[in-house]
C-alpha cells in the first residue's frame, strides 16, 4: 500500500517498528529505575548504579572513570552501614564536583572553547569568533592603574629598554594582530558573529570594525555598517528558536503553544490563540500590558503613569510634598528618574545586600569614615579657627589628621565593616593619602573664610527649624538637611557651604542639571533663612571631592543673581511636586551610565530608552521635559 502524501506532495514517513522498539526500551528502562533501592549499604547502591551504567551508557574511557569513583564509594561501608537514596545522591554529587573527567582528546572529535591568546598558533577545521561588538573587540583602551602610560613613557625614555614597555593606548594594534591570528586559524570555515541588541537598554549594538575589514577583504569594496548587512554571506539569526515552525511537530504542550503563537505572529491573526486565555488567566493582562506599553504613543499605567482616581487620591493623601519636610536628595531622585522615585518612595521597595562575607570596605562606609575624620580634625582645631589655616603648621596638621584617622579606623574595625585585614590596610593608606592631599589643597587656597560650623543640621528638631519655600501656586514646602561644613568671612557677611563627596561629581558649575543637582541651591536657600544678615550674592555652596584620583574637583553654585536662580529653583520644585501628585512616574533616566548601579535595574523595562523616545511627545511629559532643559 502506498504511504500517504503530505500537503506538499511528498510522502509522510511513519515509524511503527521504531515506536514499538522505543516503547519496549522505555518499559525496561523505567522498570530498572523503579527497582533501584531507596535505602541500603554504600556497596549495594553503588553496585546497582554501576549495573545501570553498564547496561545503558556508552561513554568509553569516561564511563570507566565514573565506575572507578563508584567503586571507591563502597569503602564508606566502614563508616555507615546504611544510607538512603537522597544521601547517596548528595555525596555522589559532591564527589563528582571535586573530581574531573576527561572529555575526549584535544582536536580529536571535540569542540575547543578557548580565548584567542592561548589559542594562537593553532589551526582548526572550523573557527567561531563571537562577540564582535565595537568597544568589546577591539576593546576600548584602558590605563593600567599600577603603571600609567605616562609613567611607561618616562621609563622607556630613561631606561632606553629594547622595545620598551608597551603602551595601553596602542593596545588596538595588539588586538588587530590577535584577530588576524584567530581568522587564520580556520582551515575550512570561519564564522564571525555579534549580538545586535544590548540586553540592558534594548538598543542596537554597533558591530566591530573588524567585520567591516573582513567584508572589504572579501568583496574588494569599501564597506560601511549599512552595506555590511547586504553582503551575500551575511546572515541574520534570531536569538533562539523556542518552538518548531509547525504546531504538528511539537513534542509537548509548551512547544505546541509557542508554535501557535509564532504562526499567529507570522500570519498577523490572533484568533487561533483564543484557547490560551482560559488556560492562562494572566495572559489577558500580559496582552494588555504589551499593547498599551508598545502600541501607544502616550504613557499609560504600564509605563508608570497612574491615571485612576483611586491612585490620584492616594498620592494626594500620602505623597503630597506641600506641608512635608523634604530632603533635597528625594527631589533629585525624581528628576534623575521618576520611575526610580516611584519604586523607592511610593512602593517603598528596597534591595537587600547579599549575605556574603564583607571582603572590603564599601564605598558608602569609606565615605562615612572620611567624613568622620574631617569632622574630628576641624572640631579639634575650632578654638584656634579665628583665621584661615596656616601653611607653616602643615606638619602639625598632618599629625593631628593621622591621630584622628587612627581613632576612626579603630571604630570602623569594631563595627565590622572593614573586610579582610590586607585590603583594610590598603584602604587605610588610600584614605590617608586622599585626606593629606585634600589638606594640602585647602592650605593652597588664598581665601579669608574659616570653618565656623560642622555637621550643621536643619529641619530635624524644633530647635533646628526647616527651610521654608513658597511655590508659585502658593503651596508651602519645607526642607531639611545636614551641611558638612560652613565657612564664614571675618565680618560674617559672606558664607561658603561645603558638602564633601567621595565619588564622582556630576552636574555643571552654577547649574541645576535639569533638577538633578538641587542640594547646593537648596542649602543656599536654607542659609539665607538661618543667617538673614549674610550677603547671598557674595556667598556660594560647593561640592568638594575628597579623592586625589578626581584631582580634588570642586563644583560651585554661586549666590550671584539669586533672584533669577530663586525663581528657577521654585519652578523645578513645583514641576516635581506636580509630577508626583499627577502620578507621572515614567522611566526616563537622566544619566544612562547610572542605570547599571540602580537598585531597581532588574525590575525596570529593558527597552526603556525606546519607550521614552516613542512616548516623550505625550503632553503630560511637557513640563518634565522643560525642566530637563534647565542647565
Amino acid at each position: 500500500e502506498d504511504e500517504p502524501e503530505d500537503e506538499h506532495g511528498g510522502q509522510k514517513r511513519s515509524y511503527p517498528r521504531e515506536a514499538t522498539q522505543l516503547k519496549s526500551f522505555l518499559q525496561v528502562f523505567f522498570s530498572d529505575l523503579e527497582s533501584f533501592p531507596v535505602q541500603g549499604t554504600w556497596s549495594v547502591l553503588a553496585t546497582r548504579l554501576i549495573e545501570l551504567l553498564e547496561k545503558y551508557l556508552i561513554l568509553g574511557e569516561t564511563k570507566q572513570e565514573i565506575i572507578q569513583i563508584l567503586q571507591k564509594l563502597k569503602d564508606l561501608d566502614d563508616l555507615q552501614t546504611e544510607v538512603d537514596l537522597g544521601q547517596f545522591k548528595e555525596i555522589l554529587t559532591e564527589v563528582f564536583k571535586e573530581g574531573s573527567l576527561r572529555q575526549g582528546a584535544f582536536q580529536e572529535g571535540s569542540v575547543c572553547v578557548a580565548e584567542i591568546m592561548p589559542a594562537r598558533g593553532l589551526s582548526f577545521r572550523v573557527v567561531f569568533i563571537p562577540g564582535l561588538v565595537e568597544r568589546v573587540f577591539p576593546a576600548a583602551p584602558r590605563q593600567d592603574p599600577l603603571l600609567l602610560d605616562q609613567e611607561r613613557q618616562k621609563i622607556n625614555q630613561v631606561g632606553q629598554l629594547k622595545g620598551g614597555l608597551p603602551l595601553k593606548a596602542s593596545r588596538w594594534q595588539e588586538e588587530k594582530t590577535l584577530f588576524s591570528l584567530a581568522v587564520s586559524a580556520a582551515r575550512e570555515r570561519l564564522v564571525l558573529s555579534y549580538p545586535r541588541l544590548d540586553p540592558a537598554s534594548g538598543k542596537e549594538r554597533l558591530p566591530s570594525f573588524f567585520l567591516l575589514r573582513v567584508g572589504e577583504a572579501l568583496t574588494k569594496e569599501i564597506i560601511n555598517y549599512r552595506k555590511l548587512e547586504t553582503l551575500p554571506f551575511y546572515r541574520h539569526l534570531p536569538l533562539s528558536r523556542l518552538a518548531p515552525a509547525e504546531p504538528a511537530q511539537a513534542i509537548d504542550e509548551q512547544e505546541f503553544d509557542l508554535a501557535q503563537i509564532g504562526k499567529a505572529l507570522q500570519n498577523q491573526n490572533s484568533r487561533p490563540l483564543a484557547y490560551l486565555f482560559p488556560l492562562f488567566p494572566n495572559l489577558a493582562r500580559a496582552k494588555k500590558l504589551t499593547q498599551l506599553r508598545w502600541g501607544r504613543r502616550v504613557f499609560t499605567e504600564y509605563d508608570g503613569c497612574l491615571s485612576s482616581e483611586r491612585a490620584r487620591r492616594y498620592l494626594q493623601e500620602k505623597h503630597l510634598l506641600a506641608g512635608r519636610i523634604l530632603s533635597p536628595t528625594k527631589l533629585e531622585m525624581y528628576a534623575l528618574c521618576p520611575f526610580r522615585y516611584f519604586l523607592a518612595e511610593v512602593l517603598r521597595l528596597e534591595s537587600y545586600p547579599s549575605p556574603e562575607e564583607n571582603l572590603r570596605l564599601s564605598p558608602l562606609a569609606k565615605g562615612k569614615v572620611m567624613h568622620e575624620i574631617l569632622y574630628r580634625f576641624y572640631q579639634h582645631l575650632f578654638p584656634e579657627l579665628n583665621k584661615p589655616l596656616a601653611k607653616e603648621k602643615l606638619a602639625q596638621y598632618m599629625e593631628l589628621l593621622n591621630q584622628e584617622a587612627k581613632e576612626v579606623f579603630a571604630q570602623a574595625e569594631k563595627e565590622g565593616v572593614t573586610g579582610l585585614p590586607l585590603l583594610w590596610e590598603i584602604d587605610q593608606q588610600d584614605i590617608l593619602q586622599d585626606l593629606r592631599g585634600f589638606l594640602v589643597q585647602e592650605l593652597s587656597q588664598e581665601e579669608d573664610l574659616v570653618p565656623q560650623a560642622l555637621e550643621l543640621k536643619f529641619g530635624f528638631t524644633e530647635a533646628q527649624p526647616p527651610a521654608k519655600m513658597e511655590l508659585p501656586g502658593g503651596k508651602i514646602v519645607y526642607f531639611r538637611g545636614r551641611i558638612d561644613r560652613v565657612d564664614f568671612s571675618k565680618g560674617r557677611d559672606k558664607v561658603r557651604i561645603i558638602d564633601y563627596k567621595t565619588g564622582k561629581l556630576y552636574g555643571r558649575e552654577d547649574g541645576f542639571s535639569g533638577g538633578c543637582t538641587l542640594q547646593l541651591p537648596l542649602y543656599l536657600w536654607a542659609a539665607r533663612q538661618i543667617w538673614p544678615n549674610i550677603d547671598l550674592s557674595q556667598s556660594w555652596a560647593a561640592y568638594y571631592c575628597l579623592r586625589r584620583r578626581e584631582e580634588y574637583k570642586r563644583l560651585i553654585f554661586q549666590g550671584q543673581n539669586w533672584g533669577e536662580k530663586e525663581k528657577i529653583l521654585q519652578e523645578i520644585v513645583q514641576t516635581i511636586e506636580e509630577g508626583i501628585i499627577q502620578g507621572l512616574f515614567f522611566p526616563a533616566p537622566a544619566r544612562k551610565e547610572a542605570c547599571p548601579y540602580c537598585d531597581f535595574e532588574r525590575v525596570c523595562e529593558q527597552g526603556r530608552d525606546i519607550i521614552w523616545a516613542r512616548k516623550k511627545g505625550d503632553a503630560r511629559a511637557a513640563a518634565f521635559l522643560s525642566m530637563r532643559e534647565i542647565a
